[in-house]
């Protein structure tokens, strides 16, 4: 009874602790256990996609491995050997499988993921194959546009830095007020100094109205010249605009060999992509499981420091066969699918290389049953030293057999690669972003060899494949095709060459080059008409802006006559004359009221001279009659 229900247990701790891992159901049949050897094995094992619910998307027959006693017993899962059987893939499930906490986060992850693959235009290339006026202008960004669009700018941000001109500067009625004002005080000069000093302050006042309203014309004038010389700048860049544009596209859509550099993308782009699509998908449904050993790993290293540290100094011995906390020496995966077989060998898994120094290595043979040779990806995961990591891996497909592979198919044009031998070498590396100190940059090489190749375009509708591409691909027989990808994991860059549009240009040239003359000739056209199209409303609206520009230059001159008047002068002028008169009559009064009492002192210093001689002689006389009696 405790055999079995220690099975129960372990099984229901690890449909617990996988699920968790994993992000969704993990589902075991049966655990049983085997004493000699110490082992395993998991029946009807199976994983649901975190991404479809009713799904799984691995299911395995059987998984065995045996088990070191020895480390057991020390706390360690060491398994020297394990092997699956039995495998497939995306099977429907009858419940969901789905973790409440984990779908959400899943599908998020699945959804950036998606979102962040390059797409491939399989008309892109095409067209520029086979150039046409009319899909150029559709789908190529035109600095005759581009320019439209800014002149269109700059004509909304002109009209609203109208607006707000308008609402600072002086309205017509003010600017005719100022005139009568202005007519009111200059019709005539008065006649009084009051009056005068009361002309005076009021023109004053009218000249520093006029004066802030001025400032605020010329304010309001230099930023509507700002955004006319800017207008001006951007309708000469769109008159420009056509002609540059024909250059550019003349250059592109040449058909040489540099203009048909877009067709191997075309042709191959979609398969590089499907390739790193599947290998992103792998990775990151395999990323779960990684990130939780890892994390597990470090909690429990935590843990074991925190322990060291309670007890003091520990002094570890050299153990009879030392071995990380887990660590698959050997595995085996193999399949038999509907379409042939699979099998990938597992050495030294394990999630604490840097401690041990055991990277983890693989190999996997995919032979399907339409193939003289396998498919053979091998590689390792290395992070025995943290900061430099060594994840690479390789793949090799030698012979492989191509028929009636297409490569292009649309309503236009399809190319099938009938038949042909090709042999695939390429080699990939995660490598550290020095920004986020994470794997998520890759750099990957690939080399395809192409002999005995044989195109196919007879399935193709456009008039112009089979009469100007078809001669082309029929005389080419083998040639390479060259990629790498690099950038970061989930939206790499893909550069595609291949010596095949090389061989192509030769044939295209001769045949294209009458239809190029016509087509540049229609380019040019079209191009100008479409500048012209765009100019004319806009050159109206420049000159409706150059007369608003006109009529606040007269505004402005208007006022300023007004600030340049010598009235003021003239006023200033009758007033000093004024008071110079005034000056001269009191001073003629002055004059005359002095006059008059020089006249009156006169008359006094007579009249007391006068009076002074008349008292002398009466003296004289007393005297003379005072001595005439003493002589006597």
């Amino acid at each position: 009874l405790s055999y079995f229900e220690a099975q129960n247990w372990v099984k229901q701790q690890l449909e617990q602790q996988a699920s968790e891992a994993w992000g969704a159901k993990v589902e075991v049949g049966k655990v049983n256990f085997t004493l000699s050897p110490l082992g395993f094995q998991l029946q009807h094992l199976a994983l649901t996609d975190p991404d479809k619910p009713m799904e799984n998307l691995l299911v395995l027959d059987r998984l065995q491995g045996d088990i070191s006693l020895y480390h057991l017993v020390v706390g360690r899962t060491v398994i020297n050997h394990a092997v699956a059987e039995g495998l497939a893939l995306h099977q429907p499930r009858k419940t969901s499988g789905a973790l409440v906490k984990k779908t959400a986060t899943s599908n998020a992850t699945s959804k950036s993921t998606a979102s962040r693959s390059p797409k491939v235009d399989p008309l892109k290339s095409l067209q520029q194959a086979v150039p046409s006026p009319d899909e150029l202008l559709k789908k190529e960004h035109l600095l005759t546009q581009e320019r439209a669009e800014k002149v269109q700018q700059d004509i909304e941000q002109l009209q609203q830095t109208w607006q707000e001109v308008q609402q600072s500067i002086p309205t017509e009625a003010k600017l005719k007020q100022y005139q009568q004002q202005f007519q009111q005080l200059t019709q005539d000069v008065p006649k009084d100094i009051v009056a005068i000093q009361k002309r005076q302050l009021a023109f004053e006042l009218l000249k520093k109205q006029v004066a802030l309203d001025k400032r605020r014309l010329a304010q309001g004038k230099q930023q509507l010249q700002q955004q006319l010389a800017q207008l001006k700048q951007d309708i000469a860049l769109l008159k420009k605009a056509p002609s540059e544009d024909f250059q550019r596209l003349q250059a592109k859509y040449s058909l040489d060999g540099k203009g048909l550099s877009n067709l191997t993308a075309l042709l191959f782009g979609p398969q590089v992509q499907g390739w790193l699509q599947t290998a992103q998908v792998a990775y990151e449904k395999a990323k779960p499981v990684i990130d939780y050993f890892k994390t597990s790993e470090e909690e429990k290293a935590a843990a074991e420091e925190k322990r060291r540290r309670n007890l003091g100094r520990e002094v570890r011995f050299t153990e009879y066969d030392p071995e990380p906390n887990f660590i698959l020496h050997k595995g085996l995966l193999s399949a038999q699918l509907d379409d042939g077989k699979w099998m990938t060998q597992l050495k030294d898994l394990n999630f604490e290389q840097s401690i041990y120094g055991k990277p983890t290595t693989f190999k996997s043979l995919y032979q399907p049953t339409t193939q003289p040779t396998p498919l053979v990806v091998a590689g390792m995961v290395n992070h025995v030293f943290p900061k430099q990591p060594l994840d690479k891996a390789s793949a090799e497909w030698k012979q492989y057999q191509v028929k009636d592979w297409a490569l292009l198919k649309d309503d236009r044009m399809t190319v099938k690669l009938a038949q042909a031998t090709a042999q695939f070498e390429g080699e990939g590396r995660l490598l550290l972003n020095p920004k986020t100190q994470k794997l998520d940059q890759l750099l990957s090489n690939f080399t395809i060899q192409y002999r005995q190749a044989k195109f196919d375009l007879s399935q193709s509708k456009a008039k112009e494949v089979h009469e100007y591409l078809a001669p082309g691909f029929e005389q080419v027989h083998q040639f390479d095709v060259k990629g790498k990808i690099k950038g970061d994991l989930w939206a790499p860059k893909v550069e595609i060459s291949s010596d095949l549009d090389r061989h192509l240009s030769k044939a295209f040239n001769q045949v294209l080059k009458k239809r190029l003359q016509a087509a540049k000739a229609q380019l040019k056209t079209e191009l100008t008409q479409r500048a012209q199209a765009q100019l004319q409303p806009v050159e109206q609206q420049l000159q409706a802006y150059l007369g608003k520009e006109v009529k606040l230059n007269g505004d402005i001159s208007q006022l300023q006559k007004i600030l340049q008047s010598k009235f003021n002068q003239r006023l200033e002028q009758e007033k000093q004359r004024l008071i110079n008169e005034a000056k001269r009559k009191v001073q003629a009064e002055i004059d005359k009221r002095k006059a008059q009492l020089e006249a009156e002192k006169r008359k006094l210093q007579q009249r007391a001279e006068a009076e002074k001689k008349r008292q002398e002689e009466k003296l004289k006389q007393q005297l003379q009659q005072k001595l005439k009696g003493l002589f006597k």
